[in-house]
């Protein structure tokens, strides 16, 4: 049997995206003379998160370069235009030369204010969903993460020789959808032999956990406080629920 078990200590990365669906639909096309001026407002209220527009035939982002403490810059896209509508995304840990804090303080304030905005903005569309994505991944170091999710199955034979483990799991409650998608990941760096060729060698291994909670209700056009409730309800979820239910508590 494998001991492991969930924790914050062993997070190694931690990304947390607000996606939000946008009816009738926005596209570049289309809607550029408005798309653009809103990117520029966040830019210009938060420039922690939001700094440079990328903006193609068909692709619109905002881009924001993040300093480790060693200097080192990780570009991420912070802001995105899907074909369903928008998404803001905030890193929290990042893995550069060792596990770095990113964490933006008031990141449910920045969405309610950037969501105020786009009502502003584009008063002809509806929000009818909103989710919060937390994906993470769990450092296991040297133990093989496959055969950590492999020792939770309850059957002995469908631990032996298991070679990969992808979960998915639904849990719905209090007007919310809550799923998780669990899968083991490796690091891998290429090692060089004499003879100058190199190959892929494991050096490490993770556990991957996407949580994603929305609402459940799809029908309407989400206030203000409908919004903020579904944000609220995200965040305490994973503050007081998530690692006992990954653990089985």
């Amino acid at each position: 049997m494998v001991n492991f078990s969930f924790n914050k200590d062993q997070i190694g990365q931690h990304i947390v995206k607000f996606g939000i669906d946008i009816r009738p639909v926005l596209t570049v096309h289309s809607d550029k003379h408005r798309l653009t001026p809103y990117c520029e407002w966040l830019i210009e209220e938060f420039p922690d998160v939001f700094e440079t527009i990328l903006s193609g035939r068909d692709r619109l982002q905002v881009q924001k370069t993040f300093v480790a403490s060693n200097n080192q810059k990780v570009e991420l896209p912070t802001f995105v235009l899907t074909p369903r509508g928008f998404v803001y995304t905030f890193p929290i840990k990042l893995p550069v030369v060792e596990i770095e804090d990113f964490d933006v303080p008031n990141k449910n304030q920045i969405i309610a204010k950037a969501l105020k905005q786009f009502k502003s903005c584009f008063g002809d569309k509806r929000i009818p969903r909103v989710g919060v994505i937390n994906e993470i991944i769990f450092d296991c170091g040297k133990v093989d993460s496959t055969k950590i999710l492999a020792d939770a199955l309850s059957k002995k034979r469908w631990k032996e020789g298991i070679k990969n483990v992808k979960i998915h799991l639904e849990n719905p409650r209090e007007g919310n959808n809550i799923t998780f998608d669990i899968m083991p990941v490796v690091a891998q760096q290429i090692q060089t032999s004499s003879s100058g060729r190199g190959s892929p060698q494991n050096v490490g291994y993770g556990i991957s956990v996407k949580l994603d909670i929305n609402n459940q209700d799809i029908t309407g056009n989400l206030n203000e406080t409908e919004i903020q409730g579904i944000i609220g309800f995200a965040e305490t979820f994973i503050d007081d629920d998530f690692y006992k239910f990954l653990n089985n508590e």
